[in-house]
Protein backbone atom coordinates (compact mmCIF):
# COMPACT_ATOMS: atom_id res chain seq x y z
CA UNK A 1 0.00 0.00 0.00
CA UNK A 2 1.30 3.09 -1.15
CA UNK A 3 0.47 6.67 0.65
CA UNK A 4 0.16 10.66 -0.79
CA UNK A 5 -0.66 13.05 1.56
CA UNK A 6 -2.83 10.97 3.88
CA UNK A 7 -4.47 9.03 1.36
CA UNK A 8 -4.33 5.19 0.89
CA UNK A 9 -3.67 4.27 -2.76
CA UNK A 10 -5.23 1.42 -2.02
CA UNK A 11 -9.30 1.47 -2.99
CA UNK A 12 -11.56 -1.17 -2.14
CA UNK A 13 -9.89 -4.23 -0.36
CA UNK A 14 -11.53 -6.74 1.31
CA UNK A 15 -10.72 -9.53 3.74
CA UNK A 16 -12.34 -12.10 6.51
CA UNK A 17 -12.02 -12.38 9.59
CA UNK A 18 -13.46 -14.02 12.81
CA UNK A 19 -16.62 -11.73 12.37
CA UNK A 20 -16.89 -12.98 8.20
CA UNK A 21 -15.86 -11.32 5.05
CA UNK A 22 -15.63 -7.31 5.04
CA UNK A 23 -14.54 -4.83 2.96
CA UNK A 24 -12.72 -1.75 3.43
CA UNK A 25 -13.24 1.89 1.83
CA UNK A 26 -10.80 4.13 1.68
CA UNK A 27 -11.75 8.41 2.14
CA UNK A 28 -12.38 8.65 -1.28
CA UNK A 29 -14.91 5.87 -1.77
CA UNK A 30 -16.13 6.69 1.74
CA UNK A 31 -17.00 10.29 -0.26
CA UNK A 32 -18.73 9.15 -3.27
CA UNK A 33 -20.88 7.05 -1.01
CA UNK A 34 -21.52 9.90 1.23
CA UNK A 35 -22.13 12.22 -2.37
CA UNK A 36 -24.81 9.83 -3.93
CA UNK A 37 -22.22 7.47 -5.96
CA UNK A 38 -23.10 4.67 -4.28
CA UNK A 39 -25.65 3.80 -6.97
CA UNK A 40 -22.61 4.38 -9.51
CA UNK A 41 -20.55 2.05 -7.59
CA UNK A 42 -23.16 -0.77 -7.43
CA UNK A 43 -23.79 -0.62 -10.78
CA UNK A 44 -20.27 -1.24 -12.19
CA UNK A 45 -19.44 -3.95 -9.54
CA UNK A 46 -23.43 -5.51 -10.40
CA UNK A 47 -22.65 -5.43 -14.39
CA UNK A 48 -19.79 -6.50 -14.29
CA UNK A 49 -19.75 -9.70 -11.84
CA UNK A 50 -23.74 -10.12 -11.84
CA UNK A 51 -24.41 -12.57 -14.28
CA UNK A 52 -21.15 -14.81 -13.19
CA UNK A 53 -22.51 -15.18 -10.45
CA UNK A 54 -26.23 -15.92 -10.91
CA UNK A 55 -26.93 -12.73 -9.33
CA UNK A 56 -25.38 -12.90 -6.14
CA UNK A 57 -22.86 -10.48 -6.72
CA UNK A 58 -25.66 -7.83 -7.09
CA UNK A 59 -27.38 -8.53 -3.59
CA UNK A 60 -23.91 -9.01 -1.72
CA UNK A 61 -23.11 -5.47 -3.43
CA UNK A 62 -26.67 -3.81 -2.50
CA UNK A 63 -26.32 -5.08 1.25
CA UNK A 64 -23.03 -3.67 1.58
CA UNK A 65 -23.74 -0.26 0.10
CA UNK A 66 -26.64 0.22 2.24
CA UNK A 67 -24.42 -1.09 5.15
CA UNK A 68 -22.00 1.21 3.72
CA UNK A 69 -23.81 4.14 3.37
CA UNK A 70 -25.68 3.95 6.63
CA UNK A 71 -22.36 3.37 8.86
CA UNK A 72 -21.04 7.28 6.99
CA UNK A 73 -24.62 8.59 7.62
CA UNK A 74 -24.97 7.48 11.51
CA UNK A 75 -20.83 8.27 12.16
CA UNK A 76 -21.57 12.16 11.16
CA UNK A 77 -19.49 11.21 7.86
CA UNK A 78 -16.28 9.59 6.58
CA UNK A 79 -13.49 8.19 8.90
CA UNK A 80 -11.25 11.19 10.05
CA UNK A 81 -7.31 11.15 9.82
CA UNK A 82 -7.59 9.11 6.58
CA UNK A 83 -8.83 5.65 8.10
CA UNK A 84 -10.74 3.09 6.14
CA UNK A 85 -14.33 2.24 7.06
CA UNK A 86 -14.31 -1.53 7.41
CA UNK A 87 -17.87 -2.68 6.41
CA UNK A 88 -19.04 -6.44 7.26
CA UNK A 89 -21.18 -8.54 4.27
CA UNK A 90 -23.29 -9.91 6.71
CA UNK A 91 -23.53 -7.39 9.10
CA UNK A 92 -22.29 -9.57 12.12
CA UNK A 93 -20.37 -6.58 13.74
CA UNK A 94 -20.91 -2.95 13.31
CA UNK A 95 -18.98 -1.43 10.89
CA UNK A 96 -15.61 0.63 11.83
CA UNK A 97 -12.66 3.21 11.19
CA UNK A 98 -9.38 1.43 11.16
Amino acid sequence: MVEHAGESSERISGGKDSHGVWIQLNTIDQNLILSGGAWMMSAGICAAFGLASGGAACVIVGAVTTATTVAISTNGGTCANAKQLRVWVNGSSKPKCV
